[in-house]
């Protein structure tokens, strides 16, 4: 009974390492991945920013904000202008039509017209002239009521009869003209307001369009292929904007010591996962289950401190020189910084250990003469060595062979240096000397 319920837990525990693995490596994976490209989309802004074109990632996400208002100015615009397009080309037709129905109302008019006065002009000879094409048309009107009301009473019925009905044709031509007449004036006048409309509107298109261009160029003076370069950009923050619910565009925009520090972090418990998993396959069991909980956190905790010897200057792994804030390090160095702490977690602190241990010594570290490996990149017009001796009284040329590594500087010296350069005098002198040229 005993052996099965030891079996039972024992199988229980790899489960839940195996889930537990599972876990942290698809966690520290995915994270890891998202940080390192982010990363380097933000190292590729700063080999940009090099180029003499000041450049960040919330510059790049401002111009792509200011961009895309642009573009959708730009799209209202042309749908508007479009709109007033096909409302003209209506307004066009329409005048169309009714010219063409003025033409057949016209003739319709001057057929009845001319019937009727013919009609007339039987009777009353002297009132219609023989062309009243040219006379008024008011006049003519006048004309035709008196003559007809002048014939009412001398006509017989079948010839009155006769003259209504060509009298009621004439008024009915009439008015339909008069009508289309009116009818294609305000056609017209729709036609040139749509078109003054559209005129205007396509100048404030064009004026937009030219705009768009100043987003990225205000002053016209960029190379176009730094232009297409933004523009790729701007492109790529669009589609990472969209990619995974958008995760790695928050990552991407995060600050760059920031992002650092959780690529660390990451890198440190995927390092110490690497090695619970080894030690769960060599050793061939679980084990304390505790340990393959609680050391994941002691790789990010591990990793973080590693890390920040590093930044400090306190651990030299390269050139101290490239380790200020002027050059951050390399994304996939942090990545390895991350992922050895983690792996060799116990290495790395006792290694941290021995660093505060010399570093806390009652100060006997600045009483030996070091290696000046951070001097010369302070060096400037107004800090030379010309002007240290000068303040000193030490002779040029010993300056020059410490600062060139060449000699260790004495104990002392390192406190002139770094009261004169107003740093650090730990990230001015090293223990390490300097590798011979080759």
């Amino acid at each position: 009974m005993g052996t099965k319920s030891t079996s039972a837990k024992s199988a229980f525990g790899a489960a839940f390492i195996v889930m537990w693995f599972v876990l942290l490596f698809v966690v520290t994976i995915v994270v890891a991945t998202v940080t390192l490209s982010a990363s380097q989309l933000q190292g590729r802004l700063m080999a940009f920013s090099r180029a003499e074109i000041p450049l960040t990632v919330w510059q790049v996400e401002r111009l792509r904000k200011q961009l895309t208002a642009q573009q959708d100015g730009i799209t209202a615009q042309s749908a508007k202008v479009e709109g007033l397009r096909s409302q003209r080309d209506q307004a066009e037709e329409a005048l169309r039509e009714v010219q063409l129905r003025i033409a057949a109302s016209i003739d319709r008019y001057d057929a009845s017209r001319d019937e009727l006065v013919a009609k007339l002009r039987l009777y009353v000879p002297l009132t219609f002239p023989d062309n009243v094409i040219g006379l008024d048309e008011q006049d003519l009107r006048a004309k035709i009521e008196r003559a007809i009301d002048d014939l009412t009473n001398e006509l017989r019925a079948p010839t009155k009869k006769a003259v209504d009905d060509l009298h009621g044709i004439y008024l009915s031509d009439l008015r339909e003209k008069n009508e289309n007449l009116q009818a294609a004036r305000e056609a017209d006048a729709e036609v040139v307001n749509v078109r003054r409309a559209l005129e205007r509107e396509g100048l404030l298109l064009a004026e937009k369009e030219k705009k768009i261009g100043s987003v990225i160029d205000p002053d016209g003076t960029m190379k176009p292929g730094d232009v297409t370069r933004i523009y790729d950009l701007i492109s790529e923050f669009a589609f990472i904007e969209r990619f995974a619910l958008g995760t790695l565009y928050k990552f991407a925009i995060l600050p760059s010591e920031f992002l650092s520090i959780v690529l660390v972090v990451a890198m440190g418990i995927l390092g110490s996962t690497v090695q619970l998993t080894y030690e769960y396959y060599r050793d061939g069991g679980v084990g304390k289950s505790s340990h393959f909980l609680i050391r994941p956190m002691l790789g990010a905790i591990t990793a973080i401190v590693v890390f920040v010897l590093l930044k400090a200057g306190v651990l030299v792994v390269t050139d101290s020189a490239k380790l200020g804030e002027a050059a951050p390090l390399n994304p996939f160095f942090i990545a390895f910084v991350g992922i050895v702490s983690g792996l060799l977690s116990e290495n790395a602190l006792e290694t941290v250990r021995g660093v505060g241990q010399t570093w806390l010594r009652g100060g006997t570290v600045e009483q030996r003469p070091r290696w000046a490996s951070g001097v010369k990149s302070h060096l400037s017009e107004t800090k030379t060595v010309a002007d240290l001796s000068g303040k000193t009284g030490i002779d040029k040329e010993s300056l020059e062979k410490w600062i060139e590594q060449e000699a260790p500087v004495p104990a002392d010296v390192q406190k002139l240096f770094a009261v004169w350069l107003d740093k650090d005098i730990r990230t001015l002198f090293t223990d390490i000397p300097p590798q011979p040229a080759t």
